[in-house]
């Protein structure tokens, strides 16, 4: 967790174990570990989200972690024992009682209790626009793009379209679907002569496109060498808003208007240094926020008003530490945003005005 001295709530004692198949959420105590993470984070109400990652304690296995928001505390979920090993990289919820996780394995909550889908998978994102209907995304073990489909009864793989042949690697970072059928997943991948990014590689923006039907490579917009687009979240099949970075140095916003790509200019956190967005959402054209990090150190947040990107400062840490993949899920009230900072669980809402940060607890 991440915990500073002026909140209160870190490391309160909670009450007794409860059977592992048990989908309660209970405070937790803090435990010596190495590292726990949270890797996306989805919000069905302003008192009601759940975010998903994972942790080790020393050389120990991963394992799975979900906690979630009652309006006013992070609670740790227990999950069923065939649910607890892996991690967790990505949710997306359809209602309150309706929320999938992939990663490995891939779980499903059902508004009681979690169940396991699939024990393992290649799936780094996911969105679920309805109950029944879910599209993940990501990269298998041995570099090659993957995707896969929920019809509310079964997983099942979805070819994918072939890149060019000089591609060396490849990620499917983000996914959203407006629709069972309008579905937009982005990354990147590299291109050149060897199989280990050089100077005389590139590295593309990816953009494929789900009709319902089949997967299909669209038009994408490089800035320059070496731009990747980490996040993605779409209000319609012809208004989707992108985000990442250019050259691993500046940030990036690009919208879909249907037909192609606009680039929009953000501004940046400092001029000195890198920074990148890894995480956004929109509640209309004209109200979204991305949230990313400069030098890996210090997590931002910009917003977008329909017309111009302003920078939101967030409660960052007193002391700059790595922070890793920030993700954001916003409603009417607000946004929450998590990810992980210095090697703990991070969290943070946004009132329209100000970000606050939140207590995270640790996994026993």
């Amino acid at each position: 967790m991440l915990c500073l001295g002026v909140l209160a709530g870190c490391g309160a004692a909670g009450p007794a174990s409860r059977p592992a198949t048990s989908a309660a959420s209970t405070p937790v105590t803090s435990a010596v570990k190495r590292a726990d993470f949270l890797n996306g984070v989805w919000c069905t109400a302003p008192n009601s989200c759940i975010a998903v990652g994972s942790y080790y304690y020393g050389a120990g296995p991963r394992r799975t972690l979900v906690e979630r928001w009652n309006g006013s505390t992070w609670r740790v979920e227990r999950l069923p024992a065939d649910a607890r090993d892996g991690s967790l990289t990505a949710i997306s919820c359809a209602g309150p009682s309706s929320c999938t996780a992939v990663g490995s394995p891939v779980i499903a909550w059902n508004g009681r209790i979690w169940r396991v889908e699939r024990r393992t998978s290649p799936f780094d994102a996911v969105s679920c626009p309805t109950a029944s209907s879910c599209v993940a995304v990501g990269t298998t073990s041995a570099g090659a793009q993957a995707a896969g489909m929920w019809n509310g009864r079964a997983w099942r793989a979805i070819p994918m379209p072939a890149l060019p042949s000089n591609t060396n690697s490849v990620t499917l970072a983000g996914v959203s679907c407006s629709a069972p059928g309008a579905c937009l997943a982005v990354g990147d991948y590299w291109t050149g002569v060897t199989a280990r990014p050089n100077s005389h590689s590139r590295d593309l923006i990816l953009a494929e496109f789900w009709n319902g039907t089949r997967w299909r490579i669209g038009p994408s917009l490089n800035v320059a060498r070496r731009d990747r687009l980490s996040a993605v979240t779409c209000l319609a099949g012809n208004s989707c808003l992108a985000v990442g970075s250019v050259s691993s140095k500046t940030t990036l916003a690009q919208w879909w208007n249907g037909k192609g790509w606009r680039v929009q200019r953000t501004p940046e956190y400092n001029r000195i240094g890198y920074s990148e967005l890894t995480g956004v959402s929109c509640l209309t054209p004209s109200h979204c926020v991305a949230v990313g990090d400069y030098n890996l150190g210090v997590p931002f947040a910009e917003s977008y008003n329909g017309s111009a990107w302003t920078i939101s400062r967030m409660a960052a840490p007193p002391v700059p530490r790595a922070t890793q993949g920030l993700t954001v899920s916003c409603r009417p009230a607000g946004c929450e945003a998590a990810g992980t900072v210095g090697g703990e669980t991070f969290a943070e809402s946004f009132n329209g005005t100000s970000w606050r940060l939140q207590p995270t607890p640790d996994p026993r």
